[in-house]
């Protein structure tokens, strides 16, 4: 019976992977035929657009000390988002040398989007209580944790700390949005995480 189990909900797994990752791609394929939007940022792109939904209007030398990224690519990382219309650089009126750089409506728009996409992903979990979430994440913890030791070459100690650092981007990003739909210029919060 325990083999049976066991191949049960390696199943049942294999089945919500799959479920989560046709959501993505479906969502992803919906905005690239053009019913959202045309270009799909990337997580740091995402990340830059949450960082901005923090500050009306920022210099560009300060929002590239927030991110932690060089002149250049901070200049880069501009360019394209403002070519995307997700963020307008204008000089500012006190010293004609600093750029400031604010959030466009299309910018605040992406950040919902992605909101929403994640906030569908998530929800499959609300058919769960607390305690049974925590035990999920402990047993989950448990099985990678046993992948790993069974797996030593695919180095997945990496592999998860680039997977943490990513999802800590998203969900500031996720985060960063939900706030930037509660400030007053007529945003609708579209998502409320539940209590």
């Amino acid at each position: 019976m325990s083999d049976d189990i066991k191949t049960k909900i390696i199943e049942q797994v294999h089945e919500l992977s799959m479920f989560i990752i046709r959501g993505h791609l479906k969502a992803r394929r919906a905005r690239a035929r053009g019913v959202s939007r045309t270009h799909q940022p990337s997580n740091g792109q995402l990340k830059a657009l949450g960082t901005l939904s923090e500050q009306p209007q920022i210099s560009q030398h300060d929002f590239g000390e927030l991110m932690g990224t060089s002149r250049q690519a901070t200049a880069e990382l501009l360019a394209k988002l403002e070519q995307y219309g997700y963020v307008t650089r204008t000089t500012s009126k006190d010293d004609r040398r600093v750029q400031m750089v604010q959030l466009t409506k299309a910018g605040r728009k992406v950040l919902e989007e992605y909101s929403e996409d994640a906030q569908r992903t998530t929800s499959l979990l609300d058919c769960l209580n607390e305690q049974e979430l925590e035990n999920l994440y402990d047993y989950l913890e448990r099985i990678n944790h046993a992948a790993e030791e069974q797996h030593p070459e695919d180095n997945f100690a990496k592999r998860k700390r680039l997977m943490r650092k990513a999802m800590a981007e998203f969900k500031q990003a996720n985060e960063a949005a939900r706030e930037a739909t509660n400030e007053s210029d007529g945003w609708e919060v579209l998502y409320e995480p539940a209590d």
